[in-house]
Formats: structure tokens, C-alpha cells, sequence
């Protein structure tokens, strides 16, 4: 009998083609010994369901083969040494110095886990994938390695290696080995950064906002309906409307003319207003009645009027900028504004079209030649009358002289604040490649009946995600846990609550998203777009019955809504992440409990691959439609950790 080469040989012979292995510590370097080691037999038992089948008719074909014991060893041997050059060529090739191997073994990687694509590995010279790779001569040794299969478990990694042993190149397998391997130092890369400017964020279209239930914004707020059209109507009279910071972000942004018909409005952070603002029914002089405590700033008018026409109080605890007067958007008004600062050292800027006493202004014959009205009409300090001095700004202690006007840049410069170009949200294509939508009808053919709760959806999901015949409809990839499963809204359904704990997008394009305040809670992990397409359609009753929302809600530009959008949230809950109406014409929140928007970049961030910029190639957040793979962490090298091996 030939004499077998013994581990040392086997380890030297590779080593003219791989640097010397490292010594191969079976016991696990986690201090969590146990937690690590029942998650790798689990993911071992998942393996060893999927070749079971194959085990057995290779252990068939070799009970009829007429090989001797030491043919077997031999075999074995071989089989065994391929498994350690396997392991040695991942951590020789992952260097941080190796830019081209690091690359080589990341792709490899990535074409297994995202296009279960097998990938032989060659260990020297022009091998023919699948050929084996010379280890002895004399005895013949010959051994070939693939990766076979990458998965991921709780945040780890996994692969499944075959290594099969001959004795020549391109002869048959005389021997099988399916090694299981934990691979660390991988981790998902950053498919696209934080790409949402906006906690909530309404296009040119939308004309009104009507609530009639609390509403908290926490991020910033950008209205873009042009000054061009007509105000946006705010119907606020039964409910509060508040904006507040969420981290860093945080302000309020009106390009066109703004009407609030009652004083329940709060402004927590920094406002601008490129056109005129006006509040019915503020408070009426002298409560309080604190709208901005912070610094705010007015391009155009600003028009306060208290019950029964009396003059109206809005009070400023922060720096005021003010281009315009204190009338209505006509300068056809009663002139009943007033606007008293509360806040310390604050300073009010003015042009000399606010209608004050200024150095410009000269009093002949009891008329301002400057204003050119009666003397008496001034308002603010340096008015002949009481009444006069409590109009227009009061309480404030710096008060420069007035400019000759006030642009936008002038005043977005003093807030702090962005011009409009840079606050849009571009108008998006949902964007999935060669991916298809799962109909929504078929899935409530399965489930049974006309009624479809979160659970349900949830359980589905997780069903599809363990079955490659539902590979078409997860992008960016089934087998990548951040996918989300792409579901039609092609019928329309009832809702009845239940939570979510999965990743979906909605395409609500043929049918209304008709959720009657019954609509899923989301857990700590889930992921949801809704993306309104259709031209007609509506998001109405929006709302889960109780809890959070996470993810997005968007509205294409082209999606007009009908008769307008409903919001409803039968028990206070918060939205995290964005709500984007770059189409929709009306926006109604029915009565019920509070809602908050929370501005959360990193859960709009998931949807950054699919979601891509009209009219470009481009996808937000530098995202690409491909999906995100696998990276090698910094500073680390490829480990294959060996959980368990096979002989067949």
C-alpha cells in the first residue's frame, strides 16, 4: 500500500501555493461558549436538511465502490487537507494590505449569498473551475473546494464548503466532505446614507391641512406649495399643532402663504415664512399666548386678529426678522396685530415698510411724509397713542434701525435656516430592477378569508423568506435579512390591527390603502414603505390601531388622492421615520388620538436601494438598486471557523 502523507506533509505541499496554514483551534474563542455553539448546530442542522439528500446517494455510490481501506484514508486525507487549505486561503487572502484579495474573496462571497452562484476556489496556476488541485503525485492527491452556501443567522454568518478528493484533475469525486463554517469579521455593507431631508414634507399640489386631532411634528417641516397658488389653509380649531426637534433636526420651512384659523400652534424650533402668515382667533391682548419659542422669521406680512376682531396676540420668546407689515396679505386689513416678546435681550428686525417711527419718517401737518398716511397710524414704540404702541411689536429690547428691504437670503442667513432647493424631496420612482410584487389577492387567497391582520402578513413573510420559490419578490435578496418582500395592493382588504416584526413594501397603486384606523404596530425591528403611485388612489383612515408605525409613507408626485388623504390614529402613537406627500392635494387627520411624525434617517435609510431619483440612475442616499452584500469589517481578516465536517 502506498504510504499516505501524513498533516504536516499535506500543510507543507499547499504551502507552495498558500502561505503555511495557522494552527486550527477547534474550541470556540467566544467567551459565550454555549449561546455559540447551540447557534451553530442549529445552523449546521439547517445545512444538513438541504444535503441530506445528496449525502445519501453519494454514501450509495461508494458502498459499491471497490476501493480498499487505505484507498478510503487516503481519500480522507486529502479531503481533510483541502478543508485546511480552504480555511488557510480565506484568512491569507483578507489581509488589510490585500486590496485584491480582500476583493476576490469579498465577491466570491457576495456571489454565493446574494446570487447563490457556487464558487470554486483556486488554489494555484490556471485551474479549471471544478478540476482538482494537485497536492501529491506519488500517492496521487488531488482536491477541489467550493462554497457552496452563504446564509445569515441573529446578525452572524455562515458557509457551507464542499471539498471533494481524487486521484487525478479532472476524474471522479472519490471522496466528499460538506464542512460547516461560522465565517467572522463579515458584516452587511451600508447600502446609502440618510437621505430624507423631512420628518413631514407636503409638494406644490397640497392646498389644506385639516386637524381634527393633535399632531406633533419632531424633525423638520417643509411645505412647498409656491407663492404663486393659494394659501394653504391650516383647519386646525380641534386640535393642537406642534413642531419640535428630533437630534439635530428640526425647524419649519412655509414657502408659500400660510392661514391658521386657530392659536393651537406651537413652534418649539426655528420657522421662516417665505410668504405672508396669518392666525384667526389668536389670543386677544393681553393673554398669553405663546406660538414661537424660538427665532422666527416673516418674508412677508403677518396678521394676527383676536375674537370679535380685537387685536390679536401672538407671543415670541425668540429673534424676530420681518420683511413685510403687520396686515393681511391684501394690505387691505384692519391693522390688529400684535406681537410681544417674552423671551430675553431678543431683537426685532424690520424694513421701513412696517409703518413705525423711524429716522426716515417726518411729521408734517400731522401726516408721515415718509409712510404717507396720518401721523397717528404708526404703530409699535414712538406711536402717539397707547392703543397704537400695543399693534405691531412690543417688549423687545434691541430694535436697529429698519432696513430698506429684507430678502429670503437675508433672513434664512439669521435663522440658520436652508433655502427651499435644498429642503425638497425629490420626486422618487420606486425602482425594484428585474424583482416582481406579490399579488395581494393571491396572498388573501391562502390566508382565507377578507380580513388581513399583521401577524398574518408577518408569518407569510417569514414562510417566503425559507422558500426559493419566492426569490422574485425580495429585494434586494431572499436570503439577505434586510430584504423587504415586495406585496401589490391590487384588491382592496379589511384591516384588523395585530403587529408587524418583518420588512414590506406596499405598492398602493390600483386599489385605496383603506386601513380605518386599524392598520399594523410595528416591533423594534420592523420595516414598512407604503408608496402611493396610483393617480387616483387614497391612503384613507391611515393608522394603526394602537402603537408605532416604522418606516415610510410616500406619496408620488403624480398621485393626486382623489377627494385627499385621512389619517387616523385611534390611540396616540408616533410615526418613525418620514411621511412624504410629493403629490396629494388634501390631508386630513380625523378625530382621535395624537400623533407624532419623528424624523428617523436610518429607518428611511433601508429603502434607500429602491427607491430611485426621477429623470436619473440615481438612487437616494447613494444607495444602489442592487441591494446590499457582504464586506469584510476593517481591519480584519477572513476566519473561518469550523463548526462541524461531514464525510460522504
Amino acid at each position: 500500500m502506498k504510504k499516505l502523507l501524513t498533516k504536516d506533509q499535506a500543510e507543507k505541499k499547499i504551502a507552495h501555493t498558500t502561505p503555511p496554514p495557522p494552527r486550527v483551534n477547534r474550541r470556540s474563542p467566544h467567551p459565550q461558549e454555549s449561546g455559540s455553539v447551540i447557534v451553530g448546530v442549529m445552523v449546521a442542522l439547517v445545512f444538513i436538511g438541504i444535503v441530506t439528500a445528496a449525502m445519501v446517494k453519494a454514501t450509495g455510490g461508494q458502498s459499491t465502490a471497490s476501493r480498499n481501506y487505505g484507498s478510503t484514508l487516503l481519500m480522507s486525507s486529502t479531503a481533510n487537507s483541502g478543508i485546511i487549505a480552504t480555511e488557510t486561503f480565506f484568512r491569507n487572502n483578507t489581509a488589510e494590505t490585500d486590496a485584491d484579495g480582500r476583493k476576490m474573496i469579498t465577491d466570491m462571497i457576495n456571489a454565493v449569498f446574494l446570487e447563490n452562484d457556487t464558487q470554486y476556489i483556486n488554489f494555484g496556476g490556471n485551474l479549471t473551475p471544478g478540476h482538482k488541485f494537485e497536492l501529491s503525485k506519488n500517492p496521487e492527491q488531488f482536491f477541489s473546494s467550493k462554497i457552496v452556501d452563504v446564509i445569515t443567522q441573529d446578525g452572524r454568518f455562515f458557509a457551507r464548503v464542499e471539498v471533494n478528493s481524487g486521484r487525478n484533475p479532472a476524474g471522479r469525486d472519490l471522496q466528499k466532505a460538506t464542512a460547516f463554517f461560522e465565517v467572522e469579521n463579515l458584516e452587511i455593507e451600508d447600502g446609502g446614507g440618510e437621505w430624507v431631508k423631512n420628518a413631514f414634507y407636503v409638494g406644490e399640489d397640497m392646498a389644506e391641512l385639516t386637524f381634527n386631532s393633535s399632531v406633533r411634528f419632531e424633525g423638520n417641516v417643509t411645505l412647498a406649495r409656491s407663492t404663486q397658488q393659494t394659501d394653504i389653509f391650516v383647519n386646525n380649531s380641534a386640535a393642537k399643532v406642534e413642531f419640535a426637534k428630533a437630534g439635530e433636526h428640526g425647524d419649519a420651512f412655509f414657502q408659500g402663504g400660510i392661514h391658521f384659523n386657530n392659536p393651537q400652534v406651537s413652534f418649539e424650533t426655528k420657522a421662516y415664512f417665505n410668504s405672508h402668515f396669518e392666525m384667526q382667533t389668536a389670543g386677544s391682548w393681553p393673554e398669553p399666548n405663546l406660538v414661537f419659542q424660538d427665532d422666527v422669521g416673516f418674508r412677508g406680512n403677518f396678521w394676527s386678529r383676536g375674537h370679535s376682531d380685537s387685536r390679536g396676540l401672538v407671543d415670541v420668546a425668540g429673534n424676530v426678522w420681518i420683511g413685510g407689515r403687520f396686515d393681511n396679505k391684501g394690505n387691505t386689513g384692519t391693522i390688529t396685530s400684535a406681537m410681544r416678546s417674552v423671551g430675553t435681550d431678543k431683537t426685532f428686525h424690520y424694513t421701513d415698510d412696517l409703518r413705525m417711527v423711524g429716522p426716515n419718517c417726518v411729521n408734517v401737518n400731522g401726516r408721515c411724509t415718509f409712510h404717507n398716511m396720518e401721523w397717528w397710524r404708526h404703530i409699535g414704540p414712538g406711536a402717539e397713542t397707547e392703543s397704537q404702541r400695543n399693534i405691531g411689536p412690543t417688549g423687545f429690547a434691541n430694535m436697529p434701525n429698519p432696513l430698506p428691504s429684507m430678502d429670503s437670503t437675508t433672513i434664512l442667513s439669521g435663522l440658520g435656516m436652508r433655502h427651499l432647493e435644498s429642503r425638497k424631496e425629490p420626486n422618487l420612482v420606486l425602482d425594484v430592477g428585474a424583482k416582481k410584487f406579490f399579488s395581494l389577492s393571491e396572498l388573501m387567497r391562502r390566508e382565507g378569508g377578507d380580513m388581513i391582520n399583521g401577524d398574518a402578513i408577518e408569518n407569510f413573510i417569514k414562510m417566503a423568506r425559507g422558500d426559493a420559490a419566492f426569490d422574485q419578490y425580495f429585494h434586494p435578496n431572499r436570503r439577505d435579512p434586510t430584504s423587504h418582500f415586495l406585496i401589490d395592493m391590487d384588491t382592496r382588504i379589511g384591516w384588523s390591527g395585530g403587529s408587524f416584526n418583518e420588512k414590506v413594501v406596499f405598492n398602493v397603486e390600483k386599489e385605496d390603502l383603506n386601513a380605518n384606523g386599524n392598520f399594523y404596530s410595528s416591533g423594534a425591528n420592523a420595516s414598512t414603505m407604503i408608496y402611493v403611485s396610483g393617480k387616483d388612489v387614497r391612503l384613507t383612515g391611515f393608522g394603526p390601531h394602537e402603537g408605532d408605525f416604522r418606516g415610510l409613507v410616500y406619496v408620488h408626485q403624480e398621485a393626486k388622492g382623489g377627494d385627499g388623504h385621512t389619517f387616523h390614529w385611534p390611540k396616540e402613537g408616533t410615526i418613525h421615520g418620514a411621511v412624504l406627500f410629493n403629490g396629494g392635494n388634501r390631508l386630513t387627520w380625523r378625530p382621535g388620538a395624537k400623533t407624532t411624525i419623528r424624523q428617523d434617517g436610518d429607518i428611511t435609510a433601508a429603502f434607500s436601494n429602491m427607491l430611485r431619483i426621477h429623470g436619473t440612475d440615481d438612487f437616494v442616499g447613494g444607495g444602489g438598486g442592487e441591494g446590499n452584500g457582504l464586506t469584510i469589517k476593517t481591519g480584519e481578516v477572513v476566519n473561518l471557523r469550523q463548526i462541524g465536517v461531514y464525510f460522504h
